[in-house]
């Protein structure tokens, strides 16, 4: 326990910038993480991020070391000034990581009781995104969003059948496979999948299964407009 206490004081020597932060992530990691994890801040979430809920739970699928996971910070400054640009985290349901990720500053994330959010390990989500997860939404392996995104499994509002009041607009899963770049200002709705190594273009609206991987994709309606291709970064 000391050592990793000592390992705690050492990341915060290193990353001064966080330590105004500390009583907010605290409260944040005693809140969903047994009282051990928890005293390794393996959670640092900015005070610019508005708590609103914090039911649900959240989980840590991997080893833990201080500060692996980033919420509401400055990813991108040329952009983005992290005091002006406000997240918020609203959790109901389930909120899981499988490694480590970066929620840059302004992003947004309500999760009804129903649903499940996983982030795959390496996530990195730049600013200003938003998330709205009543089903289910998961992120694969190195995930890269841009800002300004816009992800959503659920219409939020049900449209239902005249007749016999048969809901025609269900909640379906958002999957997003590994090493996908995803565009700013794209719009991913439900029932997207895309498979592993493509890229979605700035602005395209999604919201069907792709099968074929490495294809970069884009427009309105999304469609693939060249295959075989992969991406660096």
């Amino acid at each position: 326990m000391l050592q990793k206490l000592r390992l705690l004081v050492s990341f915060l020597k290193l990353n001064r910038k966080y330590l105004a932060h500390l009583p907010r992530s605290l409260y944040f990691n005693l809140k969903y993480l047994d009282m051990k994890s928890a005293l390794r801040l393996p959670i640092f979430i900015s005070n610019n991020c508005r708590l609103i809920n914090l039911g649900g739970a959240v989980e840590i699928r991997a080893d833990l070391h201080s500060g692996m996971i980033k919420i509401g910070f400055n990813t991108a400054t040329v952009f983005f000034d992290e005091r002006s640009h406000r997240g918020a985290i609203d959790n109901n349901g389930r909120i899981v990581f499988m490694g480590k990720a970066t929620i840059g500053q302004g992003t947004r994330i309500f999760v009804k009781s129903s649903g499940e959010l996983v982030f795959g390990d390496n996530f990195w989500g730049t600013a200003e995104n938003a998330i709205s997860c009543h089903k289910r939404i998961e992120f694969g392996k190195s995930v890269l969003l841009a800002f300004g995104i816009l992800l959503m499994d659920t219409d939020t509002h049900q449209i239902v059948s005249a007749t016999n009041e048969e809901v025609l607009n269900p909640d379906k899963a958002i999957v997003i496979g590994d090493r996908v770049w995803i565009g700013c200002r794209s719009t991913i709705l439900k029932g997207t999948e895309i498979q592993e190594q493509s890229v979605i273009g700035a602005g395209a609206v999604v919201s069907r299964r792709f099968d074929k991987p490495h294809v970069m994709i884009a427009g309105n309606p999304a469609k693939v407009v060249k295959e075989g291709i992969s991406w660096v970064g």
